[in-house]
């Protein structure tokens, strides 16, 4: 656990202040557990203040009613389980929304330049989370802290290694070319 702690801190001295920030690191499983919300059967999940608490695991429902926390990341123990790498880009992806609700993120570049590229494509709405301004920034922010971190000959292996799951290789294609027509504009 003092490694992952480590890693989460890399990530945030990249990121800057996250003092309002409480991270929870469980230990439990609930992918078995039908009476909880959908956002325990993934890896991580951002919550903030006015967010339902609703079906959320007792424990877990005291701390994001403590009127001290704010901003909330939940990391999952099949992610904190599994590979460093794997775990800084999905922490960090989480860590970036945050940084998008506490305001230190602009994300107007990418709403517009996504706009635009949906309005020329004829997009009809349906994707991946690349198409949402948000997610897209959170996954740059994502993939540019991982090669901060693990440098690019990790970077690249781990996108080759993700590239092999179910869909991996066309969402990556497609965040390689949104990628490289941001850093144009």
């Amino acid at each position: 656990m003092k490694e992952i702690t480590i890693l989460l801190n890399r990530a945030n001295s990249i990121a800057g202040n996250v003092e309002n920030l409480t991270v929870y690191l469980d230990g439990d499983d609930y992918s078995q557990n039908n009476s909880i919300r959908k956002d325990f059967y993934f890896p991580a999940f951002f919550w903030r203040k006015g967010d339902s608490v609703k079906f959320v695991p007792s424990k877990i429902a005291a701390l994001m009613n403590d009127p001290n926390v704010t901003h909330f990341i939940w990391l999952s123990k099949s992610l904190l389980d599994g590979e460093d790498i794997h775990i800084l880009w999905v922490y960090s992806h989480e860590l970036r929304h945050f940084m998008q609700d506490y305001g230190t993120v602009d994300t107007i570049k990418i709403k517009s330049f996504l706009s635009e590229l949906h309005n020329q494509e004829g997009f009809s709405g349906k994707g991946t989370q690349l198409e949402i301004p948000n997610e897209l920034d959170a996954e740059l922010f994502a993939k540019s802290t991982v090669k901060a971190v693990f440098g690019h000959t990790m970077l690249s292996d781990y996108i080759s290694l993700k590239c092999k799951e179910q869909n991996g290789d066309s969402y990556f294609q497609r965040f390689e070319y949104l990628e490289k027509l941001l850093s144009v504009k």
